[in-house]
């Protein structure tokens, strides 16, 4: 089966992990990523918004792209269009390929709060099937899709891996700070936390025992970071969606390297993991601060759960499980 990948390159690679779980499932993927540009292309998107503004010259210039590579794809000739992370990808670049490739099928995924942004709504015009990462997403979608369901984030396990170092007896957060997360994590500021990512240096709290790195984490430094702590913190960003269920690529790729996870309370929690086995979950900071005393006092207890943890996601949370469940989806059109 022949598969085009639509993405955006980005640090989470989303787009990456969909093209590489296609392959390793036998099929034969071409990935297209609307930001990937070459030296000439890229000359020519500065000199269209330097001529016609910014969202003009950005809408003939993705299209001076897609018409570029438009022989590559017609010879592809795809029996699937996947595209990924779709409120990042413009109108033009739908209804180019759906003018160019009439007898393939169109399917797309979300997991940004893109289902609830009523100005998506011209998604419906060339979408086959939607899936949303949250179950919310699907239950208060406001685009019109008559054929949608929720398909859960997953873990890269080919890349998200367990080596088994020595770990330290610290608590590990990577992602950018905001309203949510300061107020929280400054609550914390008796126990020793790991933080990585944009802005922490505006932490309200005393950061006496926090060890704070504000800048970028690439993938590298996130896995081995995954490898070298006892357990990572799993604070949503509520203010994304608003949604009350689902869980983001951290909830997946913390336990995919053997880390423990210590998650906020999320509706659906227990459809991916077990609650008093595999993952620690907590409804509010005194619940976090319960977990966290006793972590620091006795690690071993926690062992099992790490381990039983590490074990569910290579054994059902892997983008090749999710993308079987896209291809089931597919033999039924």
């Amino acid at each position: 089966m022949k598969i085009l990948v639509i993405g955006k390159n980005s640090h989470l690679k989303w787009d990456t992990n969909v093209v590489q779980a296609f392959e390793n499932l036998g099929h034969d993927v071409l990935h297209f990523q609307i930001n990937k540009r070459s030296a000439g292309i890229q000359l020519s998107r500065g000199l269209f918004k330097a001529i016609f503004g910014k969202k003009i010259g950005n809408k003939f210039s993705n299209k001076f792209h897609l018409y570029r590579s438009l022989n590559v794809i017609k010879e592809f000739n795809p029996d699937l269009v996947f595209f990924v992370a779709a409120s990042f990808i413009p109108e033009e670049y739908y209804l180019f390929f759906k003018e160019n490739l009439s007898k393939s099928k169109f399917f797309a995924w979300e997991g940004d709060g893109g289902s609830i942004n009523s100005s998506l709504s011209y998604l419906s015009k060339y979408l086959d099937f939607y899936f949303d990462a949250s179950p919310d997403g699907v239950k208060k979608s406001l685009l019109g899709i008559r054929n949608i369901d929720s398909l859960s984030f997953s873990a890269n396990i080919n890349v998200f891996r367990n080596y088994n170092y020595e770990r330290q007896n610290k608590t590990y957060f990577c992602g950018n700070l905001n309203t949510d997360r300061n107020d929280f994590i400054s609550k914390l500021y008796k126990y020793e936390l790991i933080l990585k990512g944009f802005n922490w240096d505006k932490l309200n709290a005393t950061k006496n025992n926090f060890i704070i790195s504000n800048r970028l984490v690439n993938q590298c430094e996130l896995i081995s970071d995954y490898n070298s702590y006892i357990s990572g913190l799993n604070i949503t960003q509520k203010e994304v969606s608003g949604y009350s269920s689902g869980l983001n690529m951290r909830g997946f790729e913390i336990p995919s390297c053997g880390m423990l996870l210590i998650n906020d309370y999320r509706e659906n929690l227990g459809d991916y993991f077990d609650l008093e086995n595999e993952i620690c979950m907590y409804h509010n900071i005194e619940e976090l601060k319960t977990i966290l005393d006793k972590l620091s006092k006795y690690p071993k207890e926690f062992e099992k759960i790490r381990l039983n943890g590490y074990k569910r996601v290579v054994a059902e949370h892997s983008y090749e499980h999710r993308m079987k469940k896209v291809l089931e989806v597919y033999s039924q059109f």
